[in-house]
C-alpha cells in the first residue's frame, strides 16, 4: 500500500498545467500539409494553442483528446486531463486513437507534432499497424521530449523528487498498472520498436537537459539508435534549459521555434522563411554531431 501511494503521488506530479493564451495566431491560409497535435499525459487537446501562439504549428492544426483527458475546466481559463485511471501512457489505445485521427484527415501529407507521451505514440504507429496503408500519409514527425523506456522515465522522476532511496524504479513500474489501468507491462518499450519506422520519414527530436520529468538522454537514445540503423532524415535539438512540456515558452523559445521552421523548410513543409533562416545555423550545427544549445 505504501508503494502504491508513492506511485500515485509520482504520477500526479507528471500532470502539468495547460493555460490558454490570447493570440492572433498564425496565418489561417489552407496548408498543403495537415498538422495533427498529439498531447502529453496530463494535458488535453487545448495544449495545442500554446504551440500555435508561438508560431510553431499552424492555426488550423487538428487536435484531439486521448481517453485520459477526462476532467476539463475551460471556464477557468485552462484545461487539465486528470483521469490517469484510463491511461495506457502511449500504448495500444493511444495508438488506435491517433490512427483514427490520421484516417479522418483529408490530406495525404500529414505532419504529427507530439509532446511527451504524445511524442511516444507516433513511434508506435508503424510497430502496431505495419500494414496500414493510411500511415503512408505521414510525411514528418516532430517529437518533443519522448521517453525511451518507462523505467528510465520513472528513475529520472524519482531522483528529481528525492524518492529514489525509498522506491526503486523497477518496483515503481510494476505498480503502474494499479494506477494507469490500461498500462501493460508486457508491451515493448518505445526504444525497442523504433526499427519499424520507415527511413523516408523525417523526424526532429527536441529535448532539454533540465527536463525534470523525462531525461533528455531518452531523445538522444532514439537519435543514436535510428542513426545506427541507417536513418539519414533524423535530427535533434538538445537544449541546455527548459521545463518539460514548456520548452516552447521558456528561455529557449526562439531557438525552439526557429529550428522547427528550419526543419520544415528542409523537408518542403510550409514554414515561415524568416524563422527558418534564423534557425538554420543551429539546425545544421546540431546534426549529426550533437551539440547542446546553450542558453545564457
Amino acid at each position: 500500500m505504501k508503494n502504491c501511494i508513492i506511485i500515485l503521488f509520482l504520477m500526479c506530479t507528471l500532470v502539468y498545467r495547460n493555460t490558454y493564451a490570447s493570440h492572433n495566431g498564425q496565418s489561417s491560409d489552407k496548408s498543403t500539409h495537415h498538422f495533427i497535435f498529439s498531447h502529453g499525459l496530463g494535458a488535453t487537446a487545448a495544449k495545442s494553442k500554446n504551440y500555435i501562439t508561438r508560431d510553431i504549428i499552424p492555426a488550423h492544426t487538428s487536435s484531439f483528446n486521448y481517453q485520459d483527458a477526462y476532467w476539463r475546466f475551460e471556464k477557468f481559463g485552462y484545461s487539465k486531463g486528470l483521469n490517469l485511471w484510463d491511461s495506457c501512457c502511449g500504448q495500444d489505445n493511444d495508438v488506435k486513437k491517433l490512427t483514427e485521427q490520421i484516417e479522418a484527415g483529408d490530406s495525404d501529407k500529414i505532419v504529427i507534432f507530439g509532446e511527451s507521451r504524445g511524442a511516444v505514440v507516433p513511434l508506435r504507429l508503424f510497430y502496431t499497424n505495419p500494414d496500414n496503408p493510411v500511415l503512408k500519409k505521414i510525411k514528418a514527425l516532430v517529437l518533443d521530449s519522448p521517453f525511451d523506456t518507462m523505467y528510465n522515465a520513472l528513475k529520472h522522476r524519482l531522483g528529481q523528487l528525492y524518492l529514489d532511496s525509498i522506491i526503486a524504479p523497477d518496483t515503481a513500474e510494476q505498480w503502474l498498472p494499479w494506477i494507469l489501468w490500461d498500462y501493460k507491462l508486457n508491451v515493448p518499450q518505445p526504444i525497442a520498436i523504433i526499427a519499424s519506422l520507415p527511413k523516408d520519414i523525417p523526424i526532429l527530436f527536441i529535448c532539454s537537459e533540465t527536463d525534470r520529468r523525462v531525461p533528455h538522454l531518452s531523445a538522444l537514445s532514439f537519435y543514436h539508435k535510428l542513426h545506427a540503423q541507417g536513418h539519414d532524415k533524423i535530427h535533434i535539438l538538445p537544449l541546455s534549459v527548459g521545463s518539460h512540456g514548456w520548452l516552447m515558452e521558456g528561455k529557449a523559445r526562439d531557438i525552439y521555434r526557429n529550428v522547427v521552421h528550419a526543419f520544415y523548410k528542409k523537408y518542403n513543409i510550409e514554414h515561415n522563411s524568416n524563422y527558418a533562416q534564423a534557425g538554420e545555423e543551429t539546425f545544421l550545427r546540431t546534426q549529426p554531431k550533437i551539440i547542446s544549445v546553450e542558453i545564457w
